[in-house]
């Protein structure tokens, strides 16, 4: 028995292992560690994404506004040119009255208006002595001149 006690079986050092009292080493509380500069690259990149994005959304919505405007104008313009194109569609036909030029003529051109129109039935088989009728009836009335 006494062999037994003399021989290792390993147990001399795991007890060893619990004498010694191995702890962690620790490191001192003032120092830090230096953070990624991937962190900080990928917090810049999205940054200036999103700044990006929204002086875009602002040129955007400056560009809208503008356009709405000319939209705007546009639609008081074509309103404006309606309205003179009524205007004027009643001065023509204002103009163009029959009455308004007969008034223009007989006032101030002098122009006679006819008393009377007389409708003449020529019969095919006396039609000469209907044009002769008819041409001294014209001659009695200016004058006695002809006109060929």
């Amino acid at each position: 028995m006494a062999r037994a006690a003399e021989q290792d079986w390993g147990f001399n050092d795991i007890a060893r292992k619990f004498e010694r009292d191995e702890r962690p080493v620790r490191r001192p509380a003032g120092r830090r560690r230096a953070k990624p500069v991937i962190k900080t690259a990928h917090f810049g990149f999205w940054l200036s994404v999103i700044v990006i994005a929204l002086i875009g959304l602002v040129a955007l919505h400056v560009t809208l506004m503008g356009r709405n405007m000319e939209y705007n104008n546009l639609i008081q313009d074509n309103k404006k040119l309606e309205a003179d194109n009524a205007r004027l569609a009643s001065e023509v036909s204002a103009l163009g009255a029959p009455a308004r030029i007969e008034k223009i003529a007989v006032e101030d051109l002098g122009m006679v208006a006819p008393r009377e129109i007389e409708y003449v039935y020529v019969d095919p088989s006396n039609a000469r002595q209907t044009y002769a009728a008819l041409e001294q009836d014209d001659r009695a009335a200016s004058g006695g001149s002809s006109v060929p």
